[in-house]
């Protein structure tokens, strides 16, 4: 601390460690022109350092270093009631304790050795205040205890005031010895008195800046520490994933094998630990998971998604949940989930026992029947598809969806980051939680292993199982959808809206709709399906016959234009199918799953029996309407074998008359064979030669070509020979 116009400062490390905030949040603050970080250079003093004016600090601040060092007292009135102290106790003629002269030591007695080492240079050039302080005090206390121990007489062996002194030390070490310099140990600390009184050096001849003297780096030439970085960084990069002391004793090997001087650890260390040096190497020195490269890892800065519905994310994980017992096999619950990146709503999920191309489907349909629409853009990872999945995928981007197959985990980051929240917030909640995943860096991620077993015991207890698990799981998604963010979330701490009230509240301008036909063909199953008996039939093993009914009016003109049609339906209900033209892919119509209608016992459905006879016959009917309006204005009269072959319409007379007509001009003109004579009962078996065919009116030129006039003509034998050739 020090006083300048009435105004205390005080050093950032000390207000660090009262109030339990790092310096960079004071750096900040300064930064920034916070009020309450007000820095400032003091004249007399280190111009390096920045001291912080106390005055201008927050109360809680004021209180807890006030705390800490001050007695509960404002600095100003603690320093002049140590002032005041100082003289009473000089006026009084009593002796001081210990303590109270290494308070001295450290707070005035220091001065008078700044100077001794005030020509210490190092590597960095002069000492920063901080440390000539530090080693001022150190040697200052040292003298104080030699001087304590002569005036009181004791013993060297004594280790009473050894221990008071470094027992002082200890409690004040942050507020006067933030370097260390003295030893903590009152058997180092004794040892540091022996070489003083044994060798009649003073404090600062014994309390000297480590490594000094060491003159390493200027042992080896420019051309030997270029090689030296050229091993070092060979080694790092190599990804071996050497440690840093491992690396010092390989290029250490290899200068021993060469015979030649061997540089020491703190010469390859302050190599290795350059900023030169961690550039070029701790960029691939790391794997792309590892904390250690964050710091050198490239970003691009990146806007926030503006809208919902702008991007879709999918990925899957284990949830990190006790296992339980499958077919005797111990298993554990996955999830595939889809994340909205503007709002952080989760819109579908699946649970599986391991991550498949089902459950990406079945995530996917569950977004799309709870939203109704399409997002601009859907990213996911890139993993082993299946062909329905992929050509599910190729169906929306047909819609205009936008389709990104990520490479790496960050094209999805989004996700990967809703997934810790739901572990940290969520999921560790449940007493099954086993702790976050093994590349978790969080030292408290973890339960311990008793809590673990203890926890699996009862769990085993309570019949823990899949059901359970996904169950449970499944209603952790939804109260996460519901949950303000305000309630975990430091950054959103003043938004009281879940997730999903994010989702349904903000604009979705880039959003594609479907249609009412567009699930179906999305994420249905394809048919095409012949109608039969006015009906569309599915077998199903242990169901039966699953039956939609057609035998309705109101599908006459599917039943007039569509022998087959396109079915889609729903093969994990089967409740409803909808009809598409299977050429064009039009939709057509949407039919119910129809219950079939009980005409037994004391629940028999008379009644819905009538309407639905009531309903077929009027689908005949408007059938027979149509045969009807098809036969209009197609009669005429048909005069020759020609026109009848055509097929067209006549009446019933004329139509047998002509029949009859074209039948015996037919049998004149190719007179039956003899031995059909033979068969018939009027004509005797022993007849060698068949009655002469008697000659017809055409063969003998008649006029009479009708077949009134036939028959006029025709003797009875010549019609009985006609009859059995025709029969």
């Amino acid at each position: 601390m020090q006083i300048y116009n009435d105004e205390a400062y005080l050093e950032m490390e000390s207000i660090s460690d009262a109030c339990q905030i790092t310096i960079n949040v004071i750096w900040q603050g300064i930064k920034r022109k916070a009020p309450s970080w007000q820095g400032t250079k003091l004249p007399d003093q280190d111009q390096r350092r920045t001291w912080i004016r106390f005055s201008t600090m927050k109360e809680e601040y004021k209180k807890a270093v006030c705390d800490k060092y001050f007695d509960g007292l404002d600095p100003i009135t603690w320093q002049k009631m140590r002032e005041m102290k100082g003289d009473i106790l000089a006026s009084w003629d009593f002796d001081e304790t210990l303590e109270d002269r290494l308070e001295e030591a450290c707070t005035k007695t220091y001065i008078k050795y700044l100077k001794k080492y005030a020509d210490i240079k190092t590597e960095h050039g002069e000492l920063r205040e901080r440390q000539l302080k530090c080693l001022s005090r150190a040697a200052a206390v040292l003298d104080e205890v030699v001087e304590w121990y002569v005036e009181k007489g004791l013993k060297w062996k004594d280790y009473s005031g050894y221990e008071a002194a470094t027992a002082w030390i200890s409690e004040n070490q942050k507020m006067y010895f933030p370097l260390k310099y003295l030893p903590m140990n009152p058997v180092r600390f004794r040892e540091k008195i022996s070489l003083m009184v044994q060798e009649k050096l003073a404090g600062f001849e014994v309390v000297k800046l480590p490594r000094a003297d060491n003159d390493h780096k200027t042992k080896f030439d420019d051309v030997t520490k270029k090689e030296i970085l050229s091993l070092v960084v060979r080694q790092m990069i190599s990804g071996k994933g050497w440690s840093n002391q491992q690396i010092i004793r390989m290029v250490q090997k290899r200068y021993s094998l060469w015979e030649e001087m061997i540089p020491s650890e703190a010469t390859i260390r302050r190599i290795m630990n350059e900023p030169k040096t961690q550039a070029i190497v701790n960029s691939v020195r790391f794997d792309d998971g590892s904390k250690k490269k964050q710091k050198w890892r490239t970003s691009t800065p990146l806007a926030r998604a503006m809208f919902a519905a702008d991007c879709w994310e999918m990925d899957g994980t284990k949830v990190q949940w006790d296992g339980f017992e499958v077919d005797g096999v111990r298993r554990s619950l996955y999830i595939v989930a889809l994340r909205d990146v503007y709002s952080g709503a989760y819109l579908g999920w699946s649970y599986g026992l391991a991550e498949n191309s089902d459950m990406y489907w079945e995530a996917l349909r569950m977004a799309v029947e709870v939203t109704g629409h399409l997002p601009y853009e859907l990213r996911v990872d890139r993993f082993s598809k299946t062909k329905e999945l992929e050509g599910l995928f190729g169906k929306m981007e047909t819609l205009g969806m936008k389709y990104t197959e990520g490479k790496v985990s960050t094209s999805k980051a989004m996700a990967e980051r809703g997934f810790k929240t739901l572990q940290e917030v969520f999921e560790s909640e449940e007493k099954m939680w086993i702790g976050e995943g093994i590349l978790s860096t969080d030292e408290n991620s973890r339960p311990t292993a008793q809590y673990l077993q203890k926890s699996r015991q009862r769990l085993k207890s309570e019949g823990w199982d899949w059901d359970k698990a996904w169950t449970t799981h499944n209603a952790l998604m939804m109260r996460y959808n519901s949950v303000k963010l305000s309630e975990y979330s430091k950054r959103f701490k003043s938004l009281d809206q879940s997730p999903m009230q994010l989702y349904e509240t903000c604009e979705k301008p880039n959003i594609i709709t479907l249609e009412i036909w567009d699930k179906p063909a999305l994420f249905w199953a394809v048919q095409e399906r012949e109608i039969r008996n006015y009906q569309i039939v599915f077998e199903r093993r242990g169901e039966g016959s699953i039956v939609f009914d057609m035998n309705d009016s109101k599908y006459l003109e599917i039943h007039t234009n569509y022998p087959k049609v396109t079915v889609r339906y729903d093969k994990e209900t089967l409740e409803e199918i909808m009809l598409f033209d299977p050429k064009t892919d039009k939709h057509l119509a949407t039919i119910q799953r129809f219950t079939k209608i009980q005409l037994y016992g004391k629940d028999a459905e008379f009644g819905r029996n009538t309407d639905y006879q009531t309903k077929k016959k009027a689908l005949q009917a408007e059938l027979k309407k149509a045969r009807n309006e098809a036969l209009e204005g197609g009669e005429r009269e048909v005069l020759n074998e020609g026109d009848l072959r055509l097929g067209a319409i006549i009446a019933k007379d004329d139509k047998e008359l002509a029949e009859g007509r074209a039948m015996e001009e037919y049998r004149l003109k190719n007179p039956p064979m003899s031995k059909a004579i033979l068969h018939t009962s009027k004509i005797t078996k022993s007849a060698k030669k068949p009655h002469p065919p008697t000659p017809s009116p055409i063969e003998r030129g008649s006029d009479e070509t009708s077949v009134e006039g036939i028959l006029e003509v025709l003797s009875d034998k010549d019609l009985e020979r006609r009859a059995v050739s025709l029969w």
